[in-house]
């Protein structure tokens, strides 16, 4: 089941997205901009029915997403400059357990926070319904955060990846998510393999909850 709010207004951008894609030549961007739910500053605020070079997009957390002039990405998080809004999200709210069993595909990045290592880990869910929902784990908690905490490059791997059969362990990139020593990132189809499953058991084993079959 989808939002209708939101499928309503993408409806409505189609235009305006595909031409984001297109001038910022990052391929997918189109379904970035969906899934994590962004919209246009502008168009928010003065709904024109014309086709307009959207620059500045934000989310229900808080952040926005920024195309530069040189068609670079700045994704800037807690910007004021940007409205609240209600959530759009039919299933925000629901645990992370039950949004793990409702998802296709998972990104997972763990590792040791530098100064006291704890286990911190930050898991994106690929939802049946094609929106990325983000959960970040410090000090044995898990709290909902924006997918936008990925950083670009993250979220182009899942976009390019969405037809992943098995799984696959990403190399190190500069724009780690999280600020931790020893991460280790993976991503993976939904429900998980036997052996993706096997390999969380060994290497992080608190999440591992999330990915058996059990209800």
């Amino acid at each position: 089941m989808k939002s209708p709010n939101i499928e309503s207004l993408y409806a409505n951008l189609n235009k305006p997205i595909k031409l984001a894609e297109s001038y910022s030549e990052i391929n997918k961007l189109a379904f970035i901009i969906k899934a994590c739910r962004l919209k246009p500053s502008e168009y928010m605020d003065n709904r024109s029915p014309n086709i307009i070079l959207y620059r500045k997009w934000y989310d229900e957390f808080g952040n926005s997403f920024n195309l530069t002039k040189n068609k670079k990405v700045q994704i800037i998080t807690g910007d004021l400059s940007v409205k609240s809004e209600s959530c759009t999200d039919i299933y925000y709210g629901l645990s992370i357990l039950k949004v793990s069993k409702m998802s296709k595909l998972v990104f997972v990045s763990f590792g040791k926070d530098d100064d006291i290592h704890d286990d911190c880990c930050v898991i994106t869910f690929l939802g049946v319904d094609n929106y990325l929902r983000s959960y970040l784990y410090f000090h044995e908690d898990w709290q909902q955060v924006s997918p936008l905490m990925l950083g670009i490059e993250n979220l182009k791997i899942i976009a390019k990846n969405l037809d992943i059969k098995y799984f696959n362990k990403l190399l190190k990139r500069k724009n780690s998510c999280m600020p931790c020593i020893a991460v280790q990132t993976w991503l993976s189809f939904m429900p998980a393999s036997e052996e993706f499953t096997e390999l969380i058991r060994q290497e992080c084993n608190y999440i591992l909850p999330l990915f058996t079959k059990e209800d």
